[in-house]
């Protein structure tokens, strides 16, 4: 089951296009059993009862009410694109239903996948990254309720470590425009309008935006200025729903100054450096927590109004995927194999007890949790994971 990886392939250059299409197909109702069983994984709830399976190499994130999962078919191991079909496993009904395909994909942001009133969003880039040719950031967005998608172009110049994010009700998405000069770029998905809206456009050699997060009525972009000071490279910046910057402030010095002490960097520098790299997780309650991984070895909480630090991890922990409340868990385990899961209450890390559905599959590798409160775990009984027996968790709250 794979986490946030980075794709060696996927490094490349940014530009500004807009256009929109849709493409909508019918529901694909199948078996919830593989025909090919020689490689499933077992679907099973908090019991150790069956729900289901689906194919052990997908790649999947709970939704209200089941999974949402999509299987990559490569020619071979060197192709840098792949035919992926996308499918959605509803736990009442214990249907799988097929609901999309994308002819030519080279990535897919698994880490900021979204739902929002019944509707499943993530982005998707076509084209292969390596042929210097252009590539296009589609916008797939699947409707539970008729299982029905539909792709929209966000940018002709796609970047493959693209944003996604739900804001006070909005679809945000940001992209590096891959042209000559670079720019960054927020879009808005205006449903009515059946297209991704240009409302923010960056200069990246001042403004290299990281990622997007909705925070109280507005929205708060991580922005990397690559030609500040050390203690500037980083701010926060906060804008009104109608794209006004309110206000910038500079990154934690403490969660810096903790980062050195904590991760083996051996100055505030290499910190700052590390936290300029591409963003896996961010997001900021009403109450001002912020919860911060990128693709490298920071996992971070702290509170932005009184710069307290809360929590500070390395790459063995990771923060959960979906729309719902994200908790960091424990991804490498010691000998005791007992999950960790914690929770960001009151600017506090409060440790949650999980059990596992057996006494055989102990080790948390992936999870994510749904707006409404349906959560997915990954689990595995033993490394290395290629030679390991998988199961799914499925169980609401």
């Amino acid at each position: 089951m794979p986490r946030k990886t980075i794709n060696v392939f996927m490094i490349i250059l940014m530009v500004f296009s807009l256009a929109g299409c849709t493409k909508p197909r019918q529901p694909d109702p199948v078996d919830p059993t593989p025909a090919d069983t020689a490689a499933a994984m077992d679907i099973v709830d908090r019991d150790g009862n069956l729900l289901g399976q689906i194919p052990a190499d997908a790649t999947c994130t709970a939704i209200d009410g089941g999974i949402f999962y999509s299987l990559s078919h490569r020619e071979s191991n060197y192709s840098t694109t792949s035919k992926t079909d996308y499918y959605c496993f509803l736990q009442e009904t214990k249907q799988i239903h097929h609901v999309a395909t994308i002819a030519n994909q080279s990535y897919e942001t698994t880490f900021c996948r979204s739902e929002l009133d019944g509707k499943i969003y993530t982005l998707v880039l076509e084209g292969n990254p390596s042929d210097n040719e252009p590539d296009v950031l589609e916008l797939l967005v699947i409707d539970k309720s008729s299982m029905q998608s539909a792709t929209y172009t966000v940018s002709e110049h796609g970047f493959p470590y693209a944003y996604l994010t739900v804001a006070d009700g909005k679809i945000l998405i940001m992209n590096h425009e891959m042209t000559e000069p670079k720019h960054d770029v927020i879009y808005e998905f205006v449903p009515e309008q059946a297209k991704a809206i240009a409302r923010k456009t960056f200069d990246a050699d001042t403004d290299s935006l990281r990622a997007v997060c909705g925070y109280q009525d507005g929205l708060c972009l991580f922005n990397f200025h690559p030609d500040g000071s050390s203690d500037q490279k980083i701010s926060l910046d906060f804008y009104d729903t109608d794209y006004s910057l309110i206000k910038s402030q500079p990154f934690s010095r403490a969660a810096i100054d903790s980062i050195v002490e904590n991760i083996v960097f051996t100055d505030r520098q290499d910190a700052v450096n590390e936290l300029s790299m591409y963003v896996s997780h961010f997001s900021i309650s009403d109450e001002g927590y912020l919860l911060y991984e990128n693709f490298g070895m920071v996992r971070l909480a702290y509170n932005i109004q009184t710069d307290e630090v809360i929590l500070i991890k390395n790459d063995t922990y990771s923060v959960s995927f979906g729309s719902g409340k994200p908790v960091l868990y424990r991804v490498i385990y010691e000998d005791d194999f007992r999950p960790e899961i914690i929770e960001i209450t009151n600017g506090d890390p409060v440790l949650h007890t999980f059990s596992p559905a057996d006494s055989i599959h102990r080790m948390l590798w992936s999870l994510s949790h749904s707006p409404s409160g349906t959560w997915l775990a990954t689990m595995y009984d033993s490394f290395p994971l290629s030679t390991a027996s998988v199961q799914l968790l499925l169980w609401s709250d």
